[in-house]
């Protein structure tokens, strides 16, 4: 008997509580959606910053791999095929100082300048920036050339030995996410900004 007096008690005292056909009130439905809302946004936000940044270190990791391509086709006597011999030069890669600022090659250095050369070098391969990355270089052109067997580095035609004051370049990329930076040494050494 106490047990059903508790009850009654209870049911009375919540009995507000338990309308039939409660839901939820106009306002509380707003401010739910409103954060749902908020929400998305903020994921949608931030997948397209971390979607662009990816995008900027890809074309970085990108390019200094093909720098390394070129390193290693230099340090196995890559033949090619149009003179079916290894490059007197060795191999390299150039960026012209261009209006297609997302365009660089893989060049066979032919004459043995240590730089390339338009009208005798032969280029490889053309590459190009994906995902609206361009280089932000300077007013000069840019080539790193890996003379065979070692190879010894040469920068803009300047041999490497680690005297020259040009011990390094730094190649900068940039897009809507902002810049990354591609180091190579005086030793061949490809470093990517973290």
């Amino acid at each position: 008997m106490i047990l059903k007096e508790i009850k009654i008690k209870f049911y009375k005292q919540n009995q507000h509580r338990r309308r039939p056909g409660a839901g939820f009130t106009l306002v509380e439905l707003i401010v739910s959606i409103s954060i749902l809302m908020i929400m998305t946004a903020m994921v949608l936000v931030n997948y397209n910053i971390s979607g662009r940044n990816s995008a900027l270190l890809l074309e970085a990791h990108k390019f200094a791999g093909d720098i390394r391509r070129a390193q290693n086709m230099s340090m196995g006597s890559f033949e090619l095929a149009s003179i079916e011999t290894v490059p007197t030069g060795g191999w390299g890669v150039y960026i012209p100082d261009t209006d297609e600022d997302d365009t660089y090659y893989i060049y066979a250095d032919i004459n043995g300048n240590e730089e390339y050369d338009s009208l005798i070098d032969e280029i490889f391969q053309t590459m190009t920036l994906e995902n609206n990355i361009s280089f932000t270089i300077g007013s000069v052109d840019n080539s790193v050339i890996f003379l065979p067997p070692d190879p010894r580095t040469f920068i803009n035609g300047e041999d490497v030995d680690g005297t020259s004051i040009d011990s390094e370049i730094t190649i900068t990329f940039s897009g809507i996410a902002g810049t990354k930076d591609v180091y190579l040494n005086d030793l061949g050494l490809i470093d990517i900004e973290n």
